[in-house]
Parts: structure tokens; C-alpha cells; sequence
């Protein structure tokens, strides 16, 4: 992305051809990605028993046995949600409590199905072709233990897409743009909308406001 004095322009892929934009404003919602626990099995395990995603793979666990990986509220609703799916849920936190909406957390605690291991360090995932178990260390005993599973949702948070945006935007310590009530960013000219700012709430019908906001904020100024 290059600022101008008359806008901004924009190199992007279209299929295998590079092209670039060119407008007077633009409004960033990249998204972000998920974070990483880094451990071993994680990448020779991806798409073979381990997502990041419970709303999206969830149901193909439906009668077995999980483990989610995560101490906020995304951790919290892959619990909440995997009580209805599988036959057991594990939510593995290396914090003493899960973290978040109090409510969440509540119902979380209440679920039939659901097992809360704190002070849960992951260590490694385990399988074959598959995922068949995960091994954590215990923070307070230092004692290594395993869990049989069928299936991992990792939970930990995301990463901003925001390695394209100038370097005079400014960013929070996790690398999310900073935006006003009304989307604009340290930029003028530049919004920014969805799980890309700093926000509190990443949720698609949020995102979606955010950017009708900016948009009717620069058609009416314009």
C-alpha cells in the first residue's frame, strides 16, 4: 500500500496477474489468523484432527472425544459448543481459570460433558495418520500427562493481517490498527473494520457494522 497526496494505491494478486488499485479511500478488513502453539504434531497434524476453527469443524467430531486448547472466550464457546457434539470435551488452559465473558465461563463449568484441566501447559499432539492424543504439562506439579482424543481445537488467539499497511498507522502492542467509533485510523483516508482492529469483540456481525459504518461515515463527508 502507497500513500499519495491525492489517495492511495494497492498491489494486489487477481488470480496470477499482479495489479494495482488506485482510490481516494480505502477500508482495511484483512481479517487476522489464527495463532500458533508451536508445539510438535501441530503442522504434520493440520486438517488430520487439529482446527482452529470449532464453528466450522465441530460437527465432524460429533460422538467423539475432544480437547480444546485456549483460555478466552473463543475457548470458552468451543467448550460450550463441543458439549453438544461430542460424546466427552476437554478444555486444556495453562492459566489457573479460564479467562472472559463471566457468563460464558458459567455455563462453560456447567456443561454435562465438558472437562476444565487449568494450569494445562500443551507440550505435544500425538497420532498417526491421525490425531489420537495430546500430552500437556501440569504447571503447579511439573507432571506430564496425556489425554486420548480424537480431535484438537486450537483456541489462543489471533494474529492481525496487517503487514501490507504503512508504517505510520498506528498499532497496538498486538499489531492491531487503532481505530475511532468511527473506523478512521491514524491514516486520514484509511478505515479499518473486523478482527484487524483493536476492538474488543471479534465477532462477523460486528465487522460487518464496522464497516457500514466507515463507508456511510466517508459518503456523507463526501
Amino acid at each position: 500500500m502507497v500513500v499519495g497526496e491525492k489517495g492511495f494505491s494497492v498491489q494486489a494478486k487477481a488470480g496470477d496477474e499482479d495489479r494495482i488499485y488506485e482510490s481516494r479511500t480505502i477500508i482495511i478488513a484483512t481479517g487476522g489468523h489464527p495463532k500458533e502453539l508451536g508445539i510438535p504434531g501441530e503442522k504434520e497434524f493440520r486438517g488430520k484432527g487439529i482446527s482452529y476453527c470449532t464453528v466450522c469443524d465441530g460437527p465432524v467430531f460429533k460422538g467423539k472425544t475432544t480437547v480444546t486448547i485456549g483460555g478466552g472466550d473463543s475457548a470458552n464457546e468451543s467448550g460450550i459448543m463441543l458439549n453438544d457434539i461430542a460424546e466427552h470435551a476437554y478444555v486444556l488452559t495453562k492459566n489457573p481459570d479460564m479467562k472472559g465473558d463471566a457468563s460464558l465461563i458459567a455455563r462453560l463449568k456447567n456443561s454435562s460433558r465438558v472437562t476444565l484441566i487449568p494450569n494445562a501447559m500443551s507440550k505435544r499432539i500425538m497420532g498417526d495418520a491421525f490425531v489420537s492424543g495430546i500430552e500437556y504439562e501440569d504447571t503447579i506439579t511439573h507432571e506430564t500427562k496425556q489425554l486420548k482424543t480424537n480431535g484438537v481445537f486450537i483456541h489462543i488467539g489471533l494474529i492481525p493481517n496487517t503487514g501490507f499497511v504503512p508504517s505510520t498507522m498506528e498499532r497496538n502492542e498486538r499489531g492491531e490498527i487503532v481505530v475511532d467509533k468511527i473506523m478512521c485510523t491514524s491514516v486520514p483516508g484509511i478505515f479499518a473494520a473486523g478482527d484487524v482492529t483493536d476492538t474488543p469483540y471479534k465477532q462477523i456481525g460486528i465487522a460487518a457494522g464496522q464497516g457500514i459504518s466507515a463507508a456511510l461515515y466517508y459518503l456523507n463527508k463526501h
